[in-house]
């Protein structure tokens, strides 16, 4: 807990010297509910950020983000995803076991 008040910190305080307002994006990898996938994961933004509505072109550019930083094409040391000139933070919420998590429907 410690160390995420911490990162925390660290970020909002870079976001402060850039002088750009700086939102968080929390997603998690939770199991597919499709029968077909066996043991893939699907992508699930817990909160979507001010102004973001669901099914709109900013919300498939977040994805779009959150695979390319899963994937390793945005780098680890990269902070910021900048999507129409907002600044955004990704933050991926881990969770002890996997399967204890019920996706939402």
């Amino acid at each position: 807990m410690k160390k995420l008040f911490i990162m925390l910190l660290m970020i909002f305080s870079i976001s402060e010297l850039k002088g750009q307002p700086t939102e968080i994006i929390p997603y998690r990898l939770v199991p597919s509910t499709h029968p077909d996938y066996g043991c893939w994961f699907d992508l699930e933004i817990v909160a979507l950020p001010n102004g973001v509505k669901l099914g709109s072109v900013e919300e498939e550019k977040i994805y779009q983000a959150i695979v390319k930083k899963e994937v390793g094409e945005i780098g680890f040391n990269d902070v910021f995803v900048v999507i129409n000139n907002k600044s955004y933070v990704l933050l991926k919420i881990q969770v002890p076991e996997t399967f204890d998590i019920e996706p939402r429907e």
